[in-house]
This record gives C-alpha cells, sequence and structure tokens, in this order.
C-alpha cells in the first residue's frame, strides 16, 4: 500500500495504520473504555509518526521515484511535485493532476459512482467511475437513496456556467455575482476541541457505536448534508446559495469554501446556525471559522494561505476574566474577517449593522466618507491599547466626526453606538462590508 502511495501521490498522500493493541473483553466494558480508546489514540499518533517506514525499510531511506522524470521534463505547474506529462513541453501538468481535474469535473454531476480495483492497484484514475442518474448503476448513490444499492455521502457543489457541457463557472465568473465590488471570499472552518468531543463530551456512556456514530454524524454533516443546504437553503423565497458557492472540500470535521464575497460571509453565519440546529445546541460543539477576501485571479493557494491564518486567528479567540480568573481564557468558537475576531452572536450583529449602513448610505443619510474612516478609528483604537499616545484620542475624535457630519437624530444616535471601547474594533466588519456593498466597479452606473 505504501509503494501504491509513494509512486501515485509523491508520498504527499500517505496511508497509515497503527499497530494496534491487545484488549480483553474486560477492556470494553463502560468504566475502561475511555483508557482504551486513549491508548488507541496514543498507537496512532505514533503511526503518524512513522510514515511510510514499511517502504522506506524495504526499499531505500530516499524517495527517488520520477527522479529522472523530473529533471527531464520539469515539475507539474499544479503540484509541484510530479514530472509532467511526457511528449508534450508546452503542458506544464502531470498525469495525477489531469486525471484530478477530470474527475473534479464529473463528481458536481455525478449521481452514481463506481469502484474498480480487481487483484492489482491501477492509477487512480482507473480506479474510478462516474456516472450521471442511471437506473441501471449498482454502484455507489451519491446522496440519495435507492433500494438495493449502497449510499456515499459527497459534498461537491459548484456553479456551472453550462451544465449541459460541462462548463463550470470561473472564478471570475463567480465574482461577478457579488454586491459591489466584484470579489471572491473563502471561508474555513472546523470542529474546536474534536478529540476532547469524542473522549470526554460522551462521559461514562463512551462505547465503540457511539464513538463511530458521532464520527459519521458528523461527517454526515459536512457532506450530504452540506450539498442538500447550499442547493436548498432559501431567503425570501430566494435559493441564496445554489449556483454561487463552489466547494473546495467539506467533510470529517471541517469545510472550505468559495464564492462571492457577501454570499460567503452570510453562509457563514448560517452555517454555523445550521450546525447549532443539527447538535440540537449542544454546547461541547462549537465552530470556529477564518474568512479572507480577495481578487478573483488571485492563485486559490495564496487565498487559501489568507482563509488559514484567518482561521487560526479565530481559535485564538480569548475572553477576559471568566468566573474570576484573571488571566484571559481560551473560548475559541468565534470567526475572524477583516483583521478582526468576534464570536458568532457579535458576528450576527455586525452583518445586521452592514445592512443599516449600507441603507442608510444608500439613502443619503451618511456620507460613505464617515463610514470609511471608521476604519482609520478602529484601526487607531487597537493601537491605543499597546501604548500608542497619538492614538489615545481617537474617541474625542470619533465624537467630533459625529457632530460635525451626521444631521438625522436616529442616525446619530445608532451610529454613536460604534464609539464604545468595546464596539469599536469590532465595527470595522459592519463598515467594510458596506463600503465594498456600495462600491461601484468600472462600468456601473
Amino acid at each position: 500500500m505504501e509503494s501504491y502511495f509513494v509512486e501515485e501521490f509523491a508520498g504527499r498522500l500517505t496511508f497509515i495504520l497503527s499497530d494496534g493493541i491487545p484488549a480483553s473483553a474486560e477492556d470494553v466494558q463502560k468504566d475502561n473504555m475511555k483508557r482504551l480508546l486513549n491508548k488507541i489514540g496514543c498507537t496512532v499518533e505514533k503511526a503518524k509518526q512513522r510514515k511510510l517506514q514499511a517502504y522506506l525499510g524495504c526499499k531505500r531511506p530516499v524517495i527517488d521515484n520520477h527522479y529522472e522524470e523530473l529533471q527531464r521534463n520539469g515539475s507539474c505547474s499544479y503540484c509541484g511535485y510530479l514530472p509532467r506529462k511526457v511528449g508534450d513541453p508546452e503542458e506544464a501538468i502531470c498525469r495525477h493532476c489531469a486525471e484530478l481535474i477530470d474527475i473534479g469535473k464529473d463528481l458536481v454531476k455525478a449521481s452514481v459512482l463506481e469502484l474498480s480495483g480487481g487483484t492489482s492497484l491501477k492509477p487512480f484514475g482507473a480506479m474510478i467511475r462516474i456516472k450521471r442518474a442511471d437506473n441501471r448503476s449498482a454502484g455507489f448513490m451519491i446522496n440519495r437513496y435507492k433500494a438495493g444499492s449502497p449510499r456515499m455521502f459527497l459534498p461537491y457543489v459548484a456553479p456551472w456556467k453550462d451544465e449541459e457541457h460541462g462548463e463550470l463557472c470561473t472564478f471570475e465568473d463567480i465574482a461577478k455575482l457579488s454586491k459591489g465590488t466584484k470579489k471572491l471570499a473563502m471561508f474555513k472552518a472546523d470542529i474546536d476541541n474534536l478529540g476532547l468531543i469524542f473522549t470526554s463530551s460522551l462521559g461514562n456512556r463512551v462505547s465503540f457505536s457511539r464513538y463511530a456514530g458521532l464520527s459519521r454524524m458528523l461527517h454526515y454533516f459536512f457532506s450530504g448534508y452540506y450539498a442538500e443546504f447550499i442547493r436548498t437553503h432559501e431567503r425570501s423565497d430566494q435559493k441564496i446559495y445554489n449556483q454561487k458557492i463552489y466547494t473546495v472540500f467539506s467533510g470529517g470535521d471541517d469545510l472550505c469554501i468559495l464564492g462571492p464575497w457577501d454570499i460567503v460571509l452570510n453562509f457563514a453565519s448560517d452555517f454555523r446556525k445550521e450546525l447549532n440546529r443539527f447538535t440540537n445546541s449542544n454546547p461541547s460543539i462549537t465552530l470556529s471559522g477564518g474568512i479572507a477576501l480577495a481578487h478573483p485571479n488571485l492563485p486559490v493557494r495564496n487565498i487559501a494561505r489568507e482563509a488559514e491564518a484567518a482561521l487560526e486567528e479565530a481559535k485564538s479567540r480569548t475572553v477576559p476574566d471568566i468566573k474570576g480568573i484573571k488571566e484571559p481564557v481560551l473560548v475559541k468558537d468565534g470567526v475572524s474577517v477583516f483583521g478582526v475576531t468576534v464570536s458568532w452572536q457579535e458576528y450576527d450583529q455586525c452583518l445586521a449593522d452592514a445592512e443599516r449602513l449600507l441603507k442608510y448610505i444608500e439613502d443619503g443619510k451618511l456620507s460613505s466618507g464617515v463610514v470609511y474612516k471608521m476604519i482609520d478609528l478602529a484601526n487607531r483604537a487597537k493601537q491605543s491599547k499597546h501604548g500608542s499616545l497619538k492614538d489615545m484620542i481617537w474617541m474625542s475624535s470619533f465624537r467630533y466626526m459625529v457632530a460635525r457630519n451626521i444631521e438625522d437624530k436616529t442616525v446619530k444616535e445608532w451610529f454613536s453606538t460604534f464609539g464604545k471601547p468595546e464596539n469599536i474594533e469590532k465595527s470595522r466588519i459592519a463598515v467594510s462590508y458596506a463600503l465594498y456593498a456600495n462600491r461601484k466597479e468600472d462600468g456601473e452606473k
């Protein structure tokens, strides 16, 4: 198996099998089950540190597969690891990446998936046959039930430009669906403290069946349930995510999606609420997410790095002084966007404030210049916490700006709440959203 993964995936995707541990009937009793699972978990962690050791022990301590081809043809411009196709100097892609691209195109329109192994391992692309709806097929039904056939949950959804001819929307096409500025956004999220959920939240009820059941349900939520949510979720009698969201990956306990920036910002909130509903508001299961905005021409790997950095910020979210504890307490369970990390409840409020800001701008009750000034004030408030003396007068600057530029009493009272110390940094989310949504691109009236 390890030889296959080295040949087919250059070792970047590996097969890990732990040694396992001996166990008796007593070990699987309720009182001893948690200890047994912890021991199994330790053997898995050790196996992860010994990737490809069986292959390297039988072959040699250096992986030199494809070395001569790489020297002769150069590396694939997609993965950067495997050699380009032989015989076509203009083709900057390897056979493996070409297969994955073809599989990816087919998966988003597939209803049936067949696996063919046989007595020997084949190239990855030759093991999979993907079909559209076919009542005679006996393969895995994708996200739907058919009597007598196994079912597989897959999350793949993508916007179509021409579904009949298999043409997907480009990222430029997707960005054009945005409100205001034509940008993409990527949302990356995963479940917090997954190990603790499996070991602690089940308490004394832990068993192999419950352990496996919890794992399957989480995977089901991030795959089949997620795909159905994208296709059917409505607001104001309109399907707001279907044909707008592009799934990069989703499954297990995490997801990564791309879409128009305003759609993605709203999707993050709705997805968190859907998880809360799915888990019946279980406080043990929380989600952290990061959102990055980018021009559609930026390579996806660069957008992914920005989204991953935002996710790490959300994973580092703390709150001060819980129940007398003076040190900040790590809580996670939040989202990071526009350089600001907030809880999900605060994020929902920021989105509501953004829509209200946008309406006031469009109605002429607020100038975009006043709203834009808020970004500078939020930055100054943040710097003042780090001892910047010149930025400590941000509050007086805010009050002067409000008094000088806002005439409507209702708008002034509401807008003044942004100037509170606990709100000024968080206001950057609502302000940035409103400014992006109000921006007119070249060629727009």
